[in-house]
């Protein structure tokens, strides 16, 4: 099965590829928006948070249309927020409030300048923050300026191009994160 908003990159081979994996019936394709929710066995379960089905942002903005979703488990949840920027955390923020609590955050579009505002931290109180991006691309990701918030609010951050591969483990309750650089 493939899980995603129903929109296709135009400037993404894979995008494109996986589309065409679905046209001809290889793929299966559920296209998820905020509401939705997908249950599996030992009370794990995705929450979708965005994008929002009836108002949500144009599709040419293809960072604000990313699929945010919560994954819960036991007391454990983690927030995936995909590539959504400012506009999309402060609809989020408005919508959700503190039922964005969230145990861990895998942080919007790499760490970007976009995202990861102060109120936007404040009301996902993670107790840990993961970045994912390459140690030389072009973009310098994660931004200093969004690790400052971080630091600012005692979150802390692993962040793969430091890192290297993050592994996360929970049993439902604790949590253990491995890194292997």
């Amino acid at each position: 099965n493939f899980y995603d908003n129903g929109i296709v990159n135009p400037q993404s081979e894979i995008s494109k590829d996986v589309e065409k994996l679905i046209l001809n019936g290889i793929l299966s394709r559920q296209i998820l928006s905020a509401g939705q929710k997908l249950e599996f066995a030992d009370n794990i379960n995705l929450k979708f948070l965005a994008p929002a089905s009836k108002n949500g942002f144009p599709e040419k903005d293809l960072n604000n249309n990313s699929l945010v979703f919560k994954l819960q488990y036991g007391e454990f949840s983690m927030l995936f927020t995909g590539d959504i920027e400012a506009k999309t955390e402060n609809d989020l923020v408005s919508r959700y409030g503190k039922k964005l609590q969230s145990t861990v955050l895998k942080v919007a579009h790499h760490g970007s300048s976009t995202s990861s505002t102060y109120n936007f931290l404040k009301v996902v109180q993670p107790q840990l923050a993961l970045i994912s991006c390459g140690d030389k691309e072009k973009y310098n990701h994660p931004n200093k300026k969004v690790l400052g918030t971080f630091e600012y609010l005692q979150i802390p951050v692993k962040v793969t191009s430091q890192n290297g591969e993050i592994t996360l483990r929970t049993d439902g309750e604790k949590y253990q994160i491995m890194t292997d650089k």
